[in-house]
């Protein structure tokens, strides 16, 4: 472009500087000015309206107000004036890489301690001090697909979500099965990156790790990182355009406006574009507009012919390259032989190497015309002469050995090459010599196999010839090779790269030499931009493409930006929880860091918060604190909840638009309590968009001033969906028209906290018992534990919850049998334990279940047993009656004697009731001392030890003792709901919510009793 059809246009800052200068100049007016120095007074108006002038006109006008043309010019114009003036100097290419590398680290010198200042720090919720970034940061993983465009139906989403099964895995609501990439290896794979992510998934933080990473060195040390928090540009109304809030900001740093130009024309820059979602939305169009126009403007490097030139060789060489090389291999799998043909082939592959070292010429007809040239003696087959020799010397002894038939016969019965038309000749040799003699046609036989031969080897030598001609041009033998370079060379995302493929795809049944034709002209006819990219992962030490990096939160803009690739930031795995925690902690001492995984663990619905970083951060500030997780969790997952509603924002001075003027944080608190309830019950974990926008209608349209146009509701309602999504991420798009809440934690608190969060008794108390009437669901108990923790008391829910218990067995006749003897039982061994332990204890010894309701009745229960009088006296009974009718005389290796006397024993070492040990104690002295010979003992089990055993088993059946129980499937299976809904009962009892003291004895003491037992205590 040449200097005359340049055009500039001055600043907003400009045109005040040109203002003051004519007062100060005392031309007095804009007029004067124009009459003073000869120029039109249309050209001067248009200068001050910031309307584009011609270069020297500007330059005029600037130059003759004392001021530098530079620093009036609008920035952005700066960039298109320094490229043009370079392309019109025509600076060599050595000249300027050099020049540009050496500015390049001369700014990076100038703005590190501002990036460093910036970016080198992190203070989020309630951190006491800043921290170093590179002393937290964990690495961030992407999604090459965003979660919510996934085209999934309902049926797939939930088909491994069953909170009820007992391999639940919390995890699976957000589970995704698409690989993650880091997110530093999408920022070097696409020049123009825009970063999807929920509130708080990193996405500063991480740009704000590119930015040091960038400014040390150790990632892309040849660009210039530009850190821009695009809230505050848009606020910033002084600045007209990007360029200008660049300039204006990096001047500070000691940056000109020619210096930055340069940096951008060589594509040097890194740009960090931090929080699209912060924009408020009437600075929205404007900003979107802006950054779309500079990211378009200044996507790519200054790209020189010289450099398109390189490139289109490059592609075109490799073409011939991977031609001659898939052409050679298909030679040798055409041409079994062609091994034997050891001058062609060294002949062939010199032809090749010609081929491929001729200078832009790239047509097949040259390489056709020396296969051609070739000689066909030159391509004669040795090994085949040599066969033919031989096989002629055995044809000719035959041929004197036999009669004519007898050979013929012969002939037919051996198996050699080109038998049948070798055959056909000789047939048709001794045809012609009908009557002569056989002995005598030998000579001439011998001649006439000559001729044979001759022509046979010329003949091969003649195909093999069209052979090579004919592969020459049949482009399946390079195709797919060539095409497999595309696609392991160059991003998809190439626009030429595209049109590389479809070339191919189309014409892929051309000749080759057409084909190369077809490929030379699309090269040369591609404008330079489309090379810019290709050439950048062909030669990246040579060519820069300023690079783009936007974040926004995911739903919070619709407007997509050409070009740019939309990643997702990938929630933290495990390992990331584990390095970020480690990295929390690590100045401590002692480093809590492996007590609070382990407790994260063994905390399901906590460990689901800490896949987000930001609530993974308030995770570890109160574990700084108390040590410990909170066993009330409502108030963390309350807390957590208001960092993503306003605290979050808060704390960075953003303020959002409302889309719902009168929809507070509260009623937002309330309206998704709402939806968490009514989906909760109905055991929606997803539900469809139409479903849930309904719910926020059916809530909205209560508002005051709500709108009651139906239409206008399902818009506004949608409004507020997108809204909810985008500005707290307490609703997420799973996949296209699917939504959930983020997090099953977060159903569960909002579940609960609309259950009990009501000033009314008597809908406080319905609501209780509904929720009471889950008590055996496994899926509902986080729901009860929140409900419990929001409650200023929990007596009453955990009431009706213990009355929900009882009911479960109390219309069994069977089981409240059973319960009374389990009862009684444990009302026998009397001391240290409280009756309720032993019932616990007797109940899961008779479902063979494991003793956790005893241990959580008791912590310094053990596990003994001894305790179960049940099975000693049983024993003892058993092997009594054995010995009276003389079945058993012994045990494995002490006497019968002995082991009822030691089981025995073992009873009455319990500390039973008075009674009961009494009668034992009696039945022990009816039997003779254990001292006693086995003849006195022999002697009494005759006289005596029927009457002995009928009078034990007398006072087991008196004290209910080695009853047998026989339940049904269903009896069984109450029973062990029974015993899980009590077991769950007393972690809620012990768990830190205010229980006044009589009603946590009051449950205390009537679990597990029967009903007649329990109505005792009322």
């Amino acid at each position: 472009m040449s200097k005359e059809r340049l055009t500039i246009k001055a600043s907003l800052q400009g045109v005040s500087k040109a203002k003051k200068a004519i007062l100060r100049m005392g031309y007095g007016s804009k007029a004067n000015f124009a009459k003073s120095v000869g120029l039109g007074r249309t050209t001067v108006t248009k200068f001050f309206n910031k309307q584009p002038l011609e270069y020297d006109s500007f330059k005029k006008i600037c130059d003759n107000l004392k001021l530098n043309w530079q620093d009036i010019a609008e920035p952005s114009d700066l960039v298109e004036t320094a490229d043009n003036k370079l392309q019109e100097q025509g600076f060599e290419e050595q000249d300027l890489s050099t020049d540009i590398d050496v500015l390049v680290q001369d700014i990076r010198e100038k703005i590190r301690d501002t990036i460093k200042k910036r970016c080198g720090t992190m203070r989020v919720l309630d951190m006491t001090q800043p921290i170093g970034l590179n002393d937290i940061y964990t690495d961030v993983n992407i999604l090459e697909k965003i979660t919510g465009r996934r085209r999934i139906d309902l049926p797939e989403l939930v088909q491994r979500f069953d909170p009820n099964s007992e391999d639940f895995n919390r995890y699976g609501l957000g589970q995704v099965t698409e690989k993650r990439v880091p997110g530093i290896k999408a920022v070097k794979r696409y020049s123009k990156l825009m970063i999807l992510g929920k509130p708080g998934a990193g996405k500063t933080t991480f740009l704000k790790y590119l930015a040091i990473q960038c400014i040390d060195g150790d990632f892309q040390a040849n660009r210039v990182p530009i850190f821009i928090t695009l809230k505050q540009f848009a606020e910033d109304y002084s600045q007209e355009d990007i360029m200008t809030f660049i300039s204006s900001f990096i001047a500070e740093q000691g940056v000109t406006h020619e210096q930055i130009s340069q940096l951008l024309i060589y594509g040097r820059l890194l740009f960090l574009l931090d929080g699209l979602d912060e924009v408020k939305e009437e600075d929205s169009e404007r900003v979107i507009r802006q950054i779309s126009e500079f990211t378009n403007r200044f996507s790519y490097s200054r790209f020189l012919k010289e450099d398109s030139d390189k490139l289109i060789k490059n592609l075109l060489d490799k073409f011939k390259e991977l031609f001659c090389d898939t052409y050679l291999k298909c030679l040798n799998s055409f041409n079994n032989d062609l091994a034997d043909r050891t001058s062609t082939l060294n002949k062939l592959r010199s032809l090749l190497k010609v081929f491929l070292s001729e200078e832009n010429n790239y047509s097949l007809e040259i390489l056709n015309t020396h296969i051609q040239n070739l000689d066909i003696d030159e391509l004669k087959d040795t090994n085949l002469t040599t066969y033919f020799i031989q096989l002629k010397k055995s044809l000719l002894e035959q041929f004197q050995n036999l009669r004519r038939y007898e050979y013929l016969e012969w002939l037919e019965s051996e198996n050699f090459r080109k038998k049948n038309k070798l055959l056909k000749y000789i047939k048709s040799f001794l045809g012609k010599h009908p009557n002569e003699e056989h002995k005598n046609l030998r000579n001439s036989f011998d001649k006439s196999l000559q001729q044979f031969i001759n022509k046979e080897v010329k003949y091969d030598a003649i195909v093999f010839k069209n052979s090579l001609l004919s592969n020459l041009y049949s482009n399946r033998i390079f195709i797919d090779s060539y095409l497999k370079w595309i696609f392991d060379t160059f991003p998809n995302t190439c626009k030429l790269s595209k049109n590389l493929r479809k070339l191919f795809y189309h014409y892929q049944d051309k000749r080759v030499s057409e084909l190369m034709q077809l490929l030379s002209n699309l090269l040369k006819k591609s404008p330079p931009e489309d090379y810019v990219e290709l050439f950048h992962y062909q030669y990246p030490e040579r060519c820069y493409a300023n690079s783009f990096v936007i974040t926004c939160r995911i739903a919070a803009r619709e407007e997509k930006f050409e070009k740019f690739v939309e990643v997702e930031v990938a929630d933290f795995d495990e390992k990331q929880i584990e390095t970020f925690v480690h990295k929390w902690f690590q100045d401590r001492e002692p480093n809590p860091s492996q007590i609070f995984m382990q407790q994260l663990k063994s905390a399901p619905p906590i460990a689901e918060l800490a896949t987000n970083p930001l609530l993974l951060t308030l995770l570890c500030l109160v574990f700084q604190e108390i040590a410990e997780f909170p066993s009330n969790r409502s108030e963390l997952y309350k807390e957590g909840i208001a960092i993503l509603l306003k605290k979050w924002d808060g704390q960075r001075l953003i303020k959002r638009d409302q889309v719902y003027k009168k929809l507070s944080s509260p009623r937002k608190e309330d309206l998704l309590s709402q939806i968490a309830l009514t989906t909760f019950e109905r055991k929606n974990y997803f539900f469809r968009q139409t479903e849930v926008e309904q719910y926020i209608a059916d809530y909205i349209c209560n508002l005051p001033d709500a709108k009651t146009d139906p239409e206008a509701l399902q818009l506004d309602s949608e409004a507020v969906l997108k809204s909810i999504e985008a500005q707290h991420g307490l609703l997420v798009e799973r996949a296209r028209g699917i939504y959930s809440f983020s997090h099953l934690t977060f159903q569960e608190y909002f579940t609960a906290r609309k259950i009990v969060t009501t000033s009314n008794p008597e809908v406080l108390e319905q609501a209780m018992q509904n929720l009471a009437t889950h008590i055996t669901e496994v899926r509902w108990r986080e729901v009860f534990l929140l409900a419990l923790g929001i409650l200023p008391s929990a007596d009453s829910l955990l009431q009706l919850m213990k009355q929900q218990v009882d009911k479960l067995v109390a219309r069994s006749h069977n089981l409240q049998k059973f319960l009374k003897s389990v009862n009684r039982r444990a009302i026998l061994i009397q001391g240290s334990y409280k009756p309720v332990v032993m019932r616990a204890f007797f109940l899961a010894n008779e479902l063979s279940i494991d003793q956790d309701l005893s241990f959580l009745l008791c912590k310094e229960f053990q596990l003994n047993e001894d305790f179960d009088i049940d099975r000693l006296l049983n024993h003892v009974l058993n092997r009594a009656f054995d010995r009276t009718l003389n079945r058993v005389l012994l045990t494995t290796d002490i006497d019968i004697e002995t082991d009822i006397t030691l089981f025995l024993n073992r009873a009455l070492n319990l500390n039973l009731e008075p009674k009961l040990k009494q009668l034992l104690q009696q039945l022990k002295a009816q039997m003779p001392d254990i001292t006693e010979t086995k003849d006195i003992w022999n002697q009494w089990w005759r006289t005596q030890g029927s009457a002995w055993a009928t009078q034990l088993k007398a006072v087991m059946n008196q004290y209910s003792i080695g009853q047998t129980w026989v339940f049904t499937k269903q009896q069984e299976k109450v029973l062990k709901q029974y015993y899980n809904a009590n077991l769950f009962l007393l972690e809620c009892l012990n768990s830190d919510f205010y229980v006044s003291l009589e009603v946590r004895k009051r449950i205390q003491d009537t679990l597990l009793l029967p009903m007649v037992e329990i109505k005792k205590y009322k």
